[in-house]
């Protein structure tokens, strides 16, 4: 089964989003940031999967706004 960004707009987990090049580069900044940061030496293993997954989600979160859209679900992380 697949599902298109049409669907997730359809099912409200999108919506449509004009988005700039600045935006763009903040989010992967972001990402970069966090997935270099859960690199860190001494770090409990639990926060620098965190840590990482945070980047992971930027790095989607920029891949929706490229293709003109912007979610209207985040994720969380629950312990």
């Amino acid at each position: 089964m697949s599902v298109s960004l049409q669907d997730w707009v359809r099912n409200g987990w999108a919506s449509p989003h004009k988005s700039t090049r600045d935006e763009i580069q903040k989010l992967l900044s972001l990402a970069d940031r966090d997935l270099a940061s859960s690199a860190t030496k001494g770090l409990a293993t639990d926060w620098q999967f965190a840590i990482a997954y945070n980047g992971a989600l930027q790095s989607a979160t920029a891949a929706l706004a490229a293709a003109v859209t912007e979610p209207t679900v985040r994720p969380t992380i629950t312990a």
